[in-house]
């Protein structure tokens, strides 16, 4: 099971890398973790991306003039195509109970933002094989590197 991570770089709050989940297999193109998102302000946009934990690719890119769940479904979709993780879900591993622990395809690590923390990105979270794992409130440490990797986005647009 690979691992995608999630947070926000404009309200500064994030989910953390580490944690008290299981460890991930440490390969590239199997530990992603999505961050989508961060805030564009001055365009009145937001923008979701996906970035392996290992390799630190850049694997998927959504702007949105909107911050739902349906951005975070959009995107994770994609990316789970684009990495050919599609394939996984199978009849077999779908037919699993979902705290089984040979379900999940993926972990994405992600904040407590609305789009993460909605009921229809849970649910389809589920549907998908994709654990998730939400961060503390209210602490960017947690999760540094995305911050950063923001920050510096937004310092060359």
């Amino acid at each position: 099971m690979g691992s995608w991570r999630a947070g926000c770089g404009e309200s500064r709050t994030s989910g953390s890398e580490g944690g008290p989940e299981k460890p991930t297999r440490r390969e590239p193109g199997r530990a992603l973790r999505p961050d989508p998102y961060t805030h564009f302000s001055r365009a009145r946009r937001v923008v979701f991306a996906i970035v392996d934990m290992v390799s630190r690719r850049w694997i998927d890119t959504l702007v949105s003039v909107e911050e739902t769940a349906t951005q975070v479904q959009v995107i994770f979709e994609h990316a789970l195509e684009i990495e050919g993780l599609l394939e996984l879900l199978t009849d077999e591993r779908l037919d699993l109970a979902v705290d089984d622990p040979a379900r999940p395809i993926l972990l994405a690590v992600s904040d407590n933002g609305p789009p993460m923390a909605a009921a229809d990105t849970r649910a389809f979270m589920a549907l998908m094989a994709i654990a998730q794992h939400r961060g503390r409130p209210h602490t960017p440490t947690d999760q540094a590197w995305i911050e950063s990797f923001f920050g510096h986005i937004k310092g060359e647009w």
